[in-house]
């Protein structure tokens, strides 16, 4: 880059008049773009397997969030339970009608 305050190559980066020498003498894909084709073509696949799988796991999460959901009533009732120390009648009732509810 010409552009005093650009160095894409770093500092000491050749500047546009080197690089277009470069390219002149060998412009070649694998000279500038060193990833194979094939290469390309395995991270894609790869990133289509990392998708569905990300896909998977989330479509699962939600499954098992909307099944905790159900049963936040009875963990709340246990909660209840374990924070007093001692089980009453409205906590057996609050309880079972948890449990029945799940």
């Amino acid at each position: 880059m010409d552009d005093p305050n650009m160095h894409a190559y770093g500092e000491d980066g050749p500047d546009d008049a080197e690089i277009g020498r470069r390219w002149r003498e060998d412009s070649s894909l694998e000279k500038w773009f060193p990833i194979t084709a094939e290469r390309l073509a395995a991270k894609e696949r790869e990133n289509l397997h990392l998708a569905r799988e990300a896909r998977t796991w989330w479509e699962a999460a939600q499954t098992y969030a909307t099944r905790l959901e159900a049963h936040k009533p009875l963990m709340q009732a246990v909660e209840l339970i374990l924070e007093d120390g001692h089980m009453n009648q409205e906590h057996l009732a609050r309880l079972r009608a948890a449990w029945e509810a799940a």
